[in-house]
């Protein structure tokens, strides 16, 4: 979940949140200063407010090692970080 002030006010955004929060899915980043909505402010989560796109910025590695985690890629933060030192991999070596 991408927390903004807009998605944090929209009660269909706040559903699809609390679906995935059930499942264990729900992986959330903030990308603006919000009032988040209970209970996701309860929950940890990436600060992307300062993030301009640089793949070596630590709360974006921080999301993309937990994204790994949730769907058996643990390949993909060092993956992430190779790709942004220029190390790029070529895909069919990812492990």
């Amino acid at each position: 979940m991408l927390w903004t002030d807009q998605s944090a006010s929209s009660e269909w955004v706040r559903a699809e949140a609390s679906h995935g929060r059930d499942g264990g899915l729900l992986l959330a980043a903030t990308l603006q200063t919000c009032a988040l909505p209970t209970p996701f402010n309860l929950l940890q989560g990436c600060d992307l407010r300062q993030w301009q796109g640089d793949g070596r910025y630590s709360e974006w590695h921080k999301l993309v090692g937990a994204l790994g985690d949730r769907i058996g890629r643990p390949g993909l933060l060092p993956y992430a970080m190779a790709r942004a030192s220029g190390l790029l991999l070529p895909l069919q070596d990812w492990t």
